[in-house]
């Protein structure tokens, strides 16, 4: 007991300390700690001096122009679902045959009256409002389901859909 005991720790008990979160330190010559002093001072200047070149006007813009790009890309995704471009009162019978006819059911339908097709993606159907009944990939272009009246029409918009579904 009367033995003194060293001041450096093994290697084992350095890896146990720090493997059980505990730093280990060490006791260090004057000429260790100046080193280190210096190390540190030339970081501290190099971090002081980077952060005092603050970017171009340009780089500035690119960067900005960037980001609006990576913002403009980001498509809304939908789910299988179906995009009515119309208010949610417009939805009547013929529009729950429509998506009978395409497996779907009312709570697969999101209504956007103002939403753009081209801004979201993954989805099995768009509905927008429009004065002739057209269909352009999977848009369709049609009066909302309440005013298609005629069976001329009615005929028309199911043959499209046929094609789609």
């Amino acid at each position: 007991m009367t033995e003194p005991t060293s001041k450096t720790l093994s290697k084992y008990q350095t890896a146990m300390l720090t493997h059980m979160g505990i730093v280990p330190w060490q006791l260090r010559s004057a000429s260790q700690d100046a080193t280190k002093l210096e190390r540190q001072e030339a970081t501290a200047d190099a971090i002081s001096q980077s952060a005092s070149q603050l970017p171009s006007q340009a780089q500035k813009q690119a960067g900005l122009e960037r980001l609006r790009q990576k913002i403009e890309s980001n498509s809304k995704t939908l789910n299988h679902a179906v995009l009515l471009c119309m208010p949610e009162s417009s939805s009547s019978q013929f529009l729950t045959d429509v998506l009978l006819f395409a497996d779907l059911t009312m709570t697969d339908c999101v209504f956007i009256e103002t939403a753009d097709p081209k801004d979201y993606v993954d989805f099995k159907l768009a509905w927008r409002i429009g004065e002739k009944i057209s269909i352009n990939g999977q848009v369709l272009t049609a009066p909302t389901p309440d005013k298609i009246i005629s069976s001329r029409d009615k005929k028309q918009l199911w043959q499209m859909l046929h094609q789609l579904f």
